[in-house]
């Protein structure tokens, strides 16, 4: 079996030959992600990591470091001496109120970007592939009003707040239907949700205000013949069963032991995929080999039980959370070695 058809089989629980290995280059990788489009905004075109810093450096006088544009407009800030994270956005492009939405306009789809992806497809036909879309509601509007706005907004402004989630669903369907175009095998996102101890938000107002647009983007996503994944950081318990109900195939929680993997197998296990490393918190910083790799045994017999049901992968930024290469490979020797059926 090939590499897509392993995913496959793992994600359908079909008795594949082995759990899925998802590790950093130039380790094995059964699955291929990439954007699933590229995006631009003929506005307020991208800029890069210091390419005009002075033009930024004029909406924002007060932060001191380097700059960039993201397509949507908001614009980010990583501190002096800092070139290896992705920062956080120190201006967002609706920050100052939805009076400014009246003129806005959404990224567009840039086909030039979007068709070297494709390209880059083609050359990874025997990997089950993954295009990542550029967030669902949350995700996109934390940004473009930052958070505290955003959350205020959740209460007291329910009507702004839905018009810009609607604005944001049709950007995700359009990135959907394109990854379904160009051959994905799956649609995913990228959305924290939790913190160390609770969901961000309350699960009732969740329900309420987020809920019916992951019914209807992960609907298409599965009408177009492709499956879901969902990567969130944080505790996100009370809302797992929902997100299961929306239709979601795939979870990556890196910080797995905050909800428990007993709890999670039990649970959830032979339902879902889980498709993650081990702990990226508490274990794989502990440079402890004979605890790192306790752990990822751990993850195969209580995730990969049910004929399938697990991915083991490598925490994608091991250099941001401290952790040595080697520390890392210990896990990989096992899901390596240990990970057959």
């Amino acid at each position: 079996m090939n590499s897509k058809e392993i995913i496959k089989g793992v994600i359908t629980h079909d008795n594949p030959p082995r759990i899925g290995l998802d590790f950093n280059p130039p380790h094995t990788k059964d699955i291929y992600w990439s954007p699933a489009a590229k995006l631009k905004n003929k506005s307020m075109p991208i800029i890069d990591w210091g390419e005009n810093d002075s033009e930024l450096g004029k909406q924002v006088p007060w932060f001191k470091g380097s700059l960039m544009r993201d397509e949507y407009g908001n614009i980010w800030g990583r501190v002096e001496g800092d070139s290896i994270t992705h920062g956080e956005v120190v201006k967002g492009v609706l920050e100052d109120g939805y009076n400014l939405l009246n003129t806005y306009n959404m990224p567009e789809i840039d086909e030039v970007g979007t068709r070297e992806i494709a390209r880059e497809l083609d050359e990874n036909d025997a990997k089950f592939k993954l295009g990542i879309v550029g967030g669902f509601g949350f995700a996109v509007m934390r940004y473009m009003r930052k958070m505290d706005n955003l959350m205020v907004d959740m209460v007291l402004d329910k009507e702004n707040h839905s018009r810009l989630n609607e604005m944001v669903d049709e950007l995700v369907l359009k990135q959907i239907r394109i990854a379904c175009n160009m051959g994905f095998d799956a649609a995913g996102i990228y959305e924290d949700w939790g913190t160390q101890t609770s969901l961000l938000i309350s699960p009732g107002l969740w329900r309420e205000l987020y809920k019916p647009s992951y019914k209807k983007l992960i609907s298409e996503v599965h009408r177009l013949g492709m499956f879901f994944f969902m990567h969130s950081c944080g505790y996100i318990y009370e809302i797992i069963e929902d997100l299961i109900e929306c239709g979601v195939d795939v979870f990556n929680f890196d910080q797995i032991t905050l909800m428990g993997v007993d709890r999670l197998s039990g649970e959830f296990g032979g339902r879902v995929t889980f498709w993650n490393p081990v702990d990226s918190q508490k274990i794989l910083q502990t440079g402890n080999k004979e605890v790192i790799q306790w752990h990822a045994r751990d993850l195969i017999r209580k995730f990969g039980k049910f004929n399938g049901g697990f991915i083991a992968k490598d925490y994608p930024q091991l250099d941001c959370i401290g952790v040595k290469e080697e520390w890392a490979q210990w896990a990989r020797d096992v899901f390596i070695n240990e990970g057959n059926y």
